[in-house]
Formats: C-alpha cells, sequence, structure tokens
C-alpha cells in the first residue's frame, strides 16, 4: 500500500483492499470507512468526501509485529487540482 493516496474532493471513492498475509482493519477516522481486510479476499470500501481535507488511515486491527507502524494517509484534494495530476502524483503526498 501506498504510503499517501490522493482522491478527489465531491466524487465517489472506491477502496479495494486485500491482504497477503493476515487479517488488518481499514479505518478512516470520522468517515463511514471502517472494514475488516481478509485474506483471500478483496474488500471493497465506496464513500465519498465532500471536502478537501487529509486523513490518517492506521491499521486497527491488531496484526503482529510492527501493527504500530501501520499507517497512511488519504488526502483529499480539490477536484480540478487532482484532474491534474499523473498517475504517479496521485499516489504520493509529496508537494
Amino acid at each position: 500500500m501506498p504510503h499517501c493516496i490522493l482522491v478527489p474532493a465531491g466524487t465517489p471513492v472506491t477502496f479495494r483492499l486485500a491482504s497477503a498475509d493476515v487479517i488488518h482493519g481499514f479505518l478512516l477516522p470520522d468517515t463511514n470507512v471502517n472494514a475488516m481486510v481478509v485474506p483471500g479476499f478483496v474488500t471493497e470500501v465506496r464513500t465519498h468526501f465532500d471536502a478537501a481535507r487529509d486523513y490518517d488511515m492506521p491499521c486497527h486491527e491488531f496484526c503482529g509485529y510492527g501493527h504500530h507502524a501501520m499507517w497512511a494517509h488519504v488526502s483529499v484534494v480539490p477536484k480540478e487540482r487532482f484532474a491534474n495530476l499523473t498517475p504517479v502524483e496521485r499516489m504520493s503526498c509529496a508537494p
């Protein structure tokens, strides 16, 4: 999983998640996103974000050694900015 994902505000977003090892949790606090990611299955979560904002994305299901360091970010950006980003830029929060 990338360290940071950019998504457009005001647009339906679908996250598709898979685990190769153990059960993980996928949580975006203050949203409707809270899912289990189970090995052998694809977890699909649909949501939308009304406004630009950054979200922490921790693994909230204890998954073993290193669990405390399993986190990433979702950065919601204005739709106009998102349209001008390359696919590589959409997978990074670098300025």
